[in-house]
């Protein structure tokens, strides 16, 4: 099982997220794929919409109606524990840099950040974009749970 970080405004999936999930169902290669969602109780529990997956988990608490990175990660983290994903994806923006920054470290796992293409494995293939994006590199992913963001506007959503 893949799960991927959804980003959402409004009770709308970020565009940067449907591209991540777009990469993580390449990813799965027929694994179920089920996706994470933090919102507050000030959104009054809107579902974000826009995104098939097998299964949307909600993480709820006020914290995520403001910037909060690490008590984000923290629910990717405790989710994670319970459902034993082989990986983990978010967008490669800001927000889905810094979360899953935080989620490795809380792991002690390596990230991959801002891949264009993913290979499942033992190690994974990544090929991520570096210097800006004038540089693309392969690299192998050694860890026994694949973190990776995915570059924005690199995969179609």
């Amino acid at each position: 099982m893949i799960l991927v970080f959804l980003e959402h405004k409004d009770g709308t999936v970020a565009d940067v997220s449907l591209q991540a999930l777009t990469l993580a169902r390449t990813y799965a290669d027929g694994a179920p794929v089920d996706a994470v969602a933090c919102v507050s109780g000030t959104q009054g529990g809107v579902v974000p919409g826009g995104a098939a997956v097998e299964a949307l988990h909600l993480a709820e608490n006020d914290v995520f109606g403001s910037h909060a990175p690490a008590a984000v990660a923290q629910s990717i983290v405790e989710l994670a524990d319970r459902l034993s994903p082989t990986a983990v994806i978010a967008a490669g923006n800001e927000i889905g840099n810094e979360v899953m920054a935080h989620v490795a470290a809380k792991l002690n796992l390596p990230l991959g950040a801002n891949c264009v293409e993913a290979t499942p494995g033992d190690p994974a293939r990544v090929t991520r974009v570096r210097w800006g994006g004038s540089l693309l590199e392969e690299a192998a992913l050694h860890a026994p749970v694949k973190l990776l963001t995915v570059q924005p506007h690199a995969v179609a959503a």
